[in-house]
């Protein structure tokens, strides 16, 4: 039996279609296949090979049969009745069930292969395998920075990932925004207070001249990006850092939730969508802090 999923976004979104693909291939004894296709053309990279994932490749004549669904299907219009989906190979999760659990997309009763097609950004599709997860998004060997001073510095000090996701992109789409200033200083305050200030911010961006000149925290911080590191490898610094205030970002998604949750405390914008079109409960982790 072999389960596809679809991979598609950036690095934060092809860990969610990995994960459920993972986890559905682990419970049903199968091949994890990989549909990579579309970043033959995609605006963004395809990350998930820099880490010690299952690597097995649809090809890309068997990738473009399934684009035919794609086609003939409306997300609106695929699913007319949820007891059917078990028994469909081909599997769109459409736009109202972003972000919900819906534990028959799960199910593969005798088919010979599924489909996975949407984000799946919902730990419920594979908590149960988080142990094996977190090996996967581990870095090759090639890609390590164990020996780097900024990853030493977030294994040894009462480190805290600060995440700031902005660019046009971001700041400017009505369905996103981004978490104001008074978030993440009131966020780092409340870590603070409980170490007693002895804490080292390590703050993640996409703008850090914006971030340097508009925010200043009171601790001792850097900025990954003065290391020069990847995506995938500030990625993996982030979920090596003791404490988390992610924005509302499936990139800090992933930072945290690949961290030691146990010790650490995490803490997430409670506002994920600006015009609430999508109930982001899901998101949300039961010991997170939402502010």
């Amino acid at each position: 039996m072999k389960i596809i999923t679809k991979i598609i976004g950036g690095i934060g979104n092809q860990m969610f279609q990995y994960a459920i693909g993972r986890a559905m291939a682990i419970k049903n004894n199968a091949t994890l296949i990989l549909d990579t296709y579309d970043y033959k053309t995609y605006r963004r990279p395809y990350y998930l090979y820099n880490f010690q994932i299952a690597e097995n490749y649809l090809s890309d004549n068997d990738a473009l049969c399934f684009r035919k669904y794609e086609y003939k299907y409306s997300p609106s219009l695929i699913w007319q009745n949820i007891k059917t989906i078990q028994r469909r190979k081909y599997r769109l999760e459409k736009p109202s069930e972003r972000l919900k659990f819906i534990p028959e997309f799960l199910e593969t009763a005798n088919n010979d292969y599924v489909y996975l097609n949407g984000y799946w950004q919902n730990e419920k599709y594979f908590k149960q395998i988080r142990k094996v997860l977190c090996e996967d998004f581990n870095l090759k060997e090639k890609h390590k920075i164990d020996e780097t001073n900024i990853f030493l510095r977030a294994k040894k000090l009462e480190s805290i990932a600060i995440h700031f996701r902005r660019g046009e992109d971001q700041v400017n789409k009505p369905l996103y925004g981004v978490p104001p200033l008074e978030y993440y200083h009131n966020a780092l305050k409340m870590i603070n207070t409980k170490f007693q200030g002895n804490t080292h911010a390590i703050i993640f961006t996409n703008e850090p001249e914006w971030v340097k000149s508009n925010f200043k925290p009171q601790t001792s911080h850097e900025f990954a990006h003065d290391a020069c590191l990847s995506d995938f490898q500030e990625l993996f610094l982030m979920a090596n850092c003791k404490h988390h205030i992610i924005a509302n970002s499936t990139y800090s998604w992933w930072g945290a939730w690949l961290s030691d949750q146990n010790s650490g405390i995490t803490i997430a914008p409670k506002i994920w969508f600006a015009n609430n079109k999508y109930d982001a409960e899901g998101l949300y982790i039961n010991n997170w802090i939402r502010m």
